[in-house]
Parts: structure tokens; C-alpha cells; sequence
């Protein structure tokens, strides 16, 4: 196959999937987005050994934990932010135009597992910390928030970090 020496298409189709799937989620409900609230839901339920009851309007509620899973806490931005970050840093590592696409659907599903794996980390130190401080939500209403950034901005670096030194440690080796 030709090598391409141009990434500007690839990029360009990056932030063209970018940008389709963040317009999309402007339209979305909770069962829209049942393929990321699921498997999380799945994942939260198992580690706190509860049953939550579903509801189209409401998500996933745990009455006992006193959380709602639902459209806002999907993951879904973290999801797509995660899924151009590695893109954009994998393209370049594939010479034919085949790898190139292949890598940006592996991609799409790679930044979809890492979300769920986050969203349930955030979830569970979420609840770990209201059941600390069982008043914090009503004293530091902006808790919450600041505690979801931390945790994916922590990843989202982490993981930028990893693959960056995996692709940065295969070039060398294949060089």
C-alpha cells in the first residue's frame, strides 16, 4: 500500500466523528444512551451489591445508595474527548490508509471500554465520598462536579501518558 505523508484527511475525519457524535448527544435520552449507562450500571451494581430500578425518564436509580445514573453522568463527553485524544495521538503511528481507519474504529471502542472503566471509578468514589460525609452535597453543592473532572482529567492524562510511551517505545523498536 502507498505510504501517505498527508494526516490532515485523518484529522479532518477525527474532528468531523468528534463533532457528529457531541451533536448527537444534544439529542439524546437515557436510552439513547444505554450503551455506555448499561455496562456501567452493570459494573456499579456489582460492586455495591444493589439493584436499581430503570426508568426511561429517570436512568438507572439506586434508592438504597441515593444516586441516579442517567443521561449526564453517561460518561458520553469524556467518551468522545477520550476517543479524539487517542486518535489523534495513534494516527500518525500507521503508514497505509487501511491501518489508519482500522486504528481510529479500534480506537472508537478502546476510548468506550476506558469510559466505562472511568465513569465507574467516578461513580464509586461518588458515593464513597457521600457516604464519608453524608452532608457534603448540601454544604459543597460543587463537590460533585469537581470531583468528576478530577478523576477523568486524571485519566485522560494517564492515559495519553501510557499510550504515548507505548507508541513512543514501538517506533524505536521498529525503527
Amino acid at each position: 500500500m502507498k505510504r501517505i505523508k498527508s494526516q490532515h484527511y485523518y484529522y479532518a475525519a477525527i474532528i468531523g466523528i468528534f463533532l457528529l457524535l457531541k451533536q448527537y448527544y444534544t439529542a439524546t435520552s437515557n436510552n439513547d444512551l444505554k450503551f455506555l449507562l448499561t455496562p456501567t450500571n452493570a459494573l456499579v451494581s456489582l460492586l455495591f451489591g444493589s439493584s436499581p430500578q430503570y426508568s426511561t425518564s429517570f436512568g438507572y436509580v439506586y434508592d438504597n445508595l441515593n444516586i441516579v445514573i442517567e443521561k449526564s453522568c453517561s460518561g458520553y463527553n469524556f467518551w468522545i474527548l477520550c476517543f479524539a485524544m487517542l486518535a489523534f495521538l495513534t494516527v500518525n503511528s500507521y503508514k497505509t490508509h487501511l491501518k489508519k481507519i482500522a486504528a481510529i474504529l479500534l480506537i472508537l471502542t478502546i476510548s468506550w471500554l476506558l469510559t466505562i472503566f472511568v465513569n465507574t471509578s467516578r461513580i464509586a468514589t461518588a458515593i464513597f465520598i457521600s457516604e464519608q460525609f453524608p452532608n457534603s452535597s448540601k454544604q459543597f453543592p460543587w463537590l460533585h462536579q469537581s470531583e468528576g473532572i478530577f478523576i477523568y482529567l486524571s485519566f485522560l492524562i494517564a492515559f495519553y501518558m501510557i499510550l504515548n510511551r507505548l507508541l513512543t517505545k514501538f517506533k524505536t523498536t521498529n525503527a
